[in-house]
């Protein structure tokens, strides 16, 4: 998103961060794999499953997230004010045979 202030185009900065947890449990998910679909931008969530990317532009995103065991989910995010976006990402263990 940008904005026009006297003449200038203004380009908003949006941070993200959030956590990831077990769907069940709600246990956080240490390592976890957090990317941004189509941009160069990884991170993995630390011991308490918090995970972070700091001055994305504002837009629209895909977020994928991963940890072992568990199954991979993708998410639309959309950044669009000043700040920072907080989620909350569960993942699911594999459906049983």
């Amino acid at each position: 998103m940008s904005i026009w202030l006297a003449g200038e185009e203004i380009h908003y900065q949006v941070s993200m961060a959030g956590i990831v947890s077990d769907s069940v449990t709600q246990a956080p998910l240490n390592e976890a794999r957090v990317s941004l679909v189509g941009r160069p931008e990884k991170t993995s969530s630390c011991a308490d499953g918090h995970f972070h990317f700091l001055s994305l532009p504002a837009g629209q995103y895909t977020l994928r997230a991963s940890a072992r065991g568990y199954q991979e989910i993708s998410q639309a995010v959309k950044l669009e004010k000043p700040g920072q976006k907080i989620l909350d990402i569960q993942l699911s263990l594999p459906a049983q045979k």
